[in-house]
């Protein structure tokens, strides 16, 4: 029987590292120390450094299904930490799948990944903040992507999104068939394991409020919003949610277009956005 395997090419600051995997096997990662230019004066906004690496088809066991995870991770050195401070690529995927190892099985992804930034921002002190974002594909029981990510810095802010698609829903409009739906939440500030909602009812949410909705509306503006607003009433750990409705084409319409909606709960006033290229 054929072993198969993937690869993939990331960039560490200036660095090419590859990755390799066995299919049943660890992945194993090997990259260069990052060179430095000791003729260069640093300057607190010059060594706030920018590093990033990812990787794809990660196998994960977690609750009680096979799992497969595309992870990117994302950080930045304190001001006045040298370069030479980072800790090397190696070090950091260790400590990201040793920590993806030991987990409680019934733990929601967002804690497994809010746990993950502790350990990582714990275990390197010379880093001020660190992104993480885990990528669960589609499986048999949950055929839906979703993502959570999360930002943590030294000085304490922690910041919590999850995001899913579900596509080609069925609606009841004149003229349209099916929508894709991307759903995309932030929680708040100091929400309790208790308080994280399962996102598949709010899936089955969508797809129900999708098909009886009043067939005369056909602003999908209107929709959106209406959609976007039952949401955010309904689970008051969301701080903020963003929904876009992609309208499939149709024979009477032959072209895809969508619309997009932000809102934020009434009492929070502070919306924070950040980014994972």
């Amino acid at each position: 029987m054929m072993t198969k395997y993937f690869y993939k090419t990331l960039m560490f600051g200036a660095i090419a590292i590859s990755i390799m995997s066995v299919c049943s096997q660890p992945i194993r990662a090997v990259a260069s120390e990052p060179e430095v230019d000791d003729r260069v004066e640093e300057t607190p906004q010059s060594s706030m450094r920018d590093w990033s690496f990812a990787f794809e088809n990660y196998p994960m066991n977690h609750q009680w299904m096979a799992n497969t995870l595309n992870i990117a991770v994302r950080y930045t050195l304190k001001p006045n930490a040298s370069s030479r401070n980072a800790p090397d690529f190696t070090t950091m995927f260790n400590q990201v799948t040793r920590s993806l190892a030991h987990h409680p099985q019934d733990d929601y992804w967002e804690i497994v990944n809010r746990k993950l930034t502790d350990v990582i921002l714990r275990e390197n002190p010379a880093l001020y903040s660190v992104t993480i974002r885990l990528q669960v594909q589609p499986r048999t029981k949950v055929p839906f992507t979703c993502t959570t990510t999360v930002t943590r810095t030294a000085s304490g802010e922690l910041v919590e999104a999850w995001s899913f698609s579900a596509m080609n829903l069925s609606v009841d409009q004149p003229g349209r068939k099916a929508v894709n739906v991307y759903v995309d939440y932030t929680y708040k500030t100091g929400i309790l394991d208790s308080e994280y909602p399962d996102f598949v009812p709010i899936q089955n949410q969508v797809a129900e409020f999708l098909k009886d909705y009043p067939r005369q509306v056909t602003n999908w503006e209107v929709v959106n919003r209406n959609l976007a607003g039952a949401i955010l009433s309904e689970y008051p750990a969301i701080s903020s949610i963003t929904l876009r409705l992609e309208v499939l084409p149709t024979e009477q319409l032959p072209y895809t277009h969508s619309s997009t909606v932000t809102l934020i709960q009434p009492l929070d006033s502070t919306l924070i956005t950040y980014e994972i290229p």
